[in-house]
């Protein structure tokens, strides 16, 4: 029996045993799904893509490409010509591109049109935007990111829910935040001045693999843990169950998009709290309550998410019922059939 054979190739270096960002986290599963299927995945980086198109002897059915350029997208053309080839897109402007790089970006993406048999958005806003950049006969497949952890169910362990419901009516909040420290995605000084204003004693956990110094400190009302280091799946669905909140306040995109730290903390049950850009731009159906407008607005939008918490007046199953799409197998292998026939 022939092997059936799916590459993945891609202009940067990826870590899919350790994954350290959302595009990582989103290609592990994607491979982890492709295995159980029985294709046999091949993963290559740009320094070994001329040993790669060596081995003409591999014949993949799919060549996915992610942050591929332009030149070496020729090449691989040219060394597997009855392959099909998908581009991987996980947005479309991004916090530290300049305006010129978000134009080369697009433009890069249409001249692709040319030699790529199709493209891959991660959510339906991209693939909406992607229809006013890319040849119009080329396809556009919406594969929205699947999560589930290894290491527990979805959220419905309801002692542990009014374990929380307790610690937040004796005044006890914990905070976490997974991700770099970047102004754009998380404006630390801005949160910590809000987080001062709680009437509450505040837990703040922030885990980085940003290389700063790990810090531990008390300041008034606050207690800040700063990890950086990698943190493991396990330990992350740890602390995750035992927050109370997810904090994420981007001004403006810094992830794949959906960000998948989101997807994580709701199906642990830590509630999040979130930009006005997440809710305009990403999650457009997420509960106002959840929503910070402005910085000055932090510490009124925790105290109101408390106070409904604490007198079980908020609804949790209305916030996973948001989500769920996002822990359904089933959605993600509909979307995922159709690119396999491609």
């Amino acid at each position: 029996m022939n092997e059936r054979i799916i590459a993945i190739v891609s202009g940067r270096s990826l870590n899919l045993s350790y994954p350290r960002s959302g595009e990582e986290t989103f290609l592990q599963n994607f491979v982890k799904i492709l295995e159980e299927m029985n294709f046999k995945v091949v993963k290559i980086e740009l320094p070994d893509l001329l040993n790669f198109i060596k081995l003409r002897y591999i014949r993949p059915l799919q060549i996915h490409l992610v942050y591929v350029p332009f030149k070496s997208l020729i090449l691989l053309k040219k060394a597997f010509p009855h392959s099909k080839f998908i581009y991987h897109v996980y947005y479309l402007n991004y916090a530290t591109l300049s305006k010129y790089s978000e134009i080369q970006w697009r433009e890069g993406l249409a001249a692709m049109g040319l030699f790529v048999d199709s493209y891959l958005a991660t959510s339906p806003m991209i693939a909406r935007d992607l229809k006013y950049i890319v040849p119009p006969f080329r396809n556009i497949f919406l594969l929205e990111p699947y999560y589930k952890c290894n290491y527990c169910n979805l959220y419905i362990n309801y002692k542990e829910w009014l374990s929380k419901i307790e610690e937040l009516k004796n005044g006890i909040l914990k905070i976490l935040y997974i991700g770099y420290l970047n102004e754009w995605r998380f404006p630390y000084n801005a949160i910590l001045r809000g987080l001062a204003k709680l009437r509450y004693k505040v837990n703040l956990t922030v885990y980085t693999l940003d290389k700063v110094s790990e810090k531990r400190y008390s300041r008034n009302n606050i207690s800040v843990n700063i990890i950086s280091r990698y943190i493991t799946e396990n330990l992350k669905c740890d602390v995750y169950r035992k927050s109370h909140f997810f904090i994420f306040l981007p001004l403006k995109n810094t992830a794949i998009i959906p960000p998948l730290t989101l997807l994580e903390s709701v199906y642990h049950g830590a509630i999040p709290i979130v930009s006005s850009f997440v809710k305009n731009k990403i999650i457009p159906n997420m509960p106002e309550s959840n929503v910070v407008r402005d910085f000055e607005q932090l510490p009124n939008t925790i105290e109101s998410l408390v106070d409904a918490i604490a007198s079980q007046n908020y609804s949790f199953k209305k916030l996973l019922n948001i989500f769920y799409r996002y822990y359904d197998k089933k959605r993600f292998l509909s979307q995922l059939f159709p690119i396999l026939e491609l």
